[in-house]
């Protein structure tokens, strides 16, 4: 832990005196699964809101499983440099499992905290044209939730986030890092393949392949959705998603909301 409190705070001292990261409109990591590789910029507070819904069902010979979350996110970011940032996570779930067979049928519900994490985040490189930006993220999803999923141990994330431009309409995001759970010592890798495109000045769409995969197994999904930008610092945005590659047949839906706060610098009053 030592080691990782060094680390960061020698990135934070590389990144202080790059250029601006603050973007002339929102950079949020809504809508979908992959995250940009810039921050919010430095004095800038940013919220990351939403609300979803998602069921999924498994069929076997003999029994069915259905089950529904509904769930709500948020995620709070500020920029302590242009290039490096620190944020909290924290997710509220209610899920319910409905069991049947020929005899009976029962449910189960559980509701919560399912997740807290702290993380920063760090733009190492900001690329131009086929040259992309490039990030990194570490995220410690932390014990700090609900009995019913408090895990064994903290569970860490670290991603690299790489963007680039074809065009002035194409972008290409990528996510790959590796997860764990907080229950075994062996985590899984994860990947995100996103391509957005700007409809219009003020309105995007997106579509994307993720997947977590370990030594035996591969889940993978698919989702899309649109981005609305209300003012250059408020974006509304709403997405869907399906698991064809998954064991159990699963989709959900979404919706959420972006904004942000700058802190503007003070200004030096000049001695008379």
């Amino acid at each position: 832990m030592k080691k990782l409190v060094t680390i960061l705070v020698l990135i934070a001292l590389f990144t202080s005196n790059a250029h601006a990261q603050f973007g002339e409109t929102i950079r949020s990591g809504r809508p979908g699964q992959a995250i940009g590789p810039f921050t919010v910029g430095a004095r800038v507070l940013q919220f990351q809101a939403g609300v979803d819904y998602a069921a999924y069902k498994i069929d076997r010979p003999f029994n069915e499983t259905m089950g529904r979350t509904i769930g709500s996110d948020l995620v709070i970011r500020y920029g302590i440099t242009e290039r490096f940032e620190m944020g909290l996570g924290l997710v509220y779930k209610n899920e319910t499992t409905t069991l049947s067979n020929f005899f009976e049928e029962s449910s189960s519900t559980i509701e919560g905290i399912s997740a807290f994490s702290v993380r920063v985040r760090s733009n190492i490189y900001e690329g131009k044209g086929l040259i992309p930006s490039v990030g990194f993220q570490f995220s410690m999803s932390l014990p700090a939730v609900s009995k019913v999923y408090r895990p064994m141990q903290v569970a860490p994330k670290i991603t690299a986030m790489t963007n680039q431009r074809f065009g002035k309409r194409v972008g290409l995001t990528t996510n790959w890092g590796a997860v764990w759970d907080g229950k075994s010592e062996i985590p899984e890798g994860f990947y995100v393949i996103n391509i957005g495109v700007d409809l219009t000045d003020f309105m995007s769409t997106f579509v994307e392949l993720y997947a977590n995969f370990g030594k035996d197994h591969w889940n993978g999904s698919v989702d899309g959705g649109f981005a609305f930008l209300v003012t250059p610092n408020l974006q509304l945005d709403v997405l869907g998603g399906y698991g064809p590659f998954n064991v159990r047949d699963d989709w959900f839906v979404s919706t959420g909301i972006s904004w942000r706060i700058r802190f503007n610098k003070k200004e030096k009053k000049e001695k008379s």
